[in-house]
């Protein structure tokens, strides 16, 4: 396993993108029901933790991709 530092800071900081964006998903008011926020939120957590786990573990294109794309949806 041959990960950058770059790659590993990009993906922790995407995680915890997408922990603040699930926290606020689930606790702030919203037009959704409190189910589909929860769905929301943990699908984000999901999301985030495969993009993690593509740049980190497996230095793969997806997970850049991944990363990228949770991004592009944040801002």
């Amino acid at each position: 396993m041959n990960t950058s530092p770059v790659a590993a800071a990009a993906a922790v900081s995407n995680l915890l993108g997408a922990l603040l964006w699930a926290g606020v998903v689930a606790a702030g008011p919203g037009p959704w029901p409190p189910m589909q926020k929860l769905a929301l939120a943990v699908g984000l957590l999901i999301l985030g933790a495969s993009a993690l786990v593509g740049m980190v573990v497996r230095s793969s294109r997806w997970g850049r991709r991944l990363a990228a794309g949770l991004a592009a949806g944040a801002l």
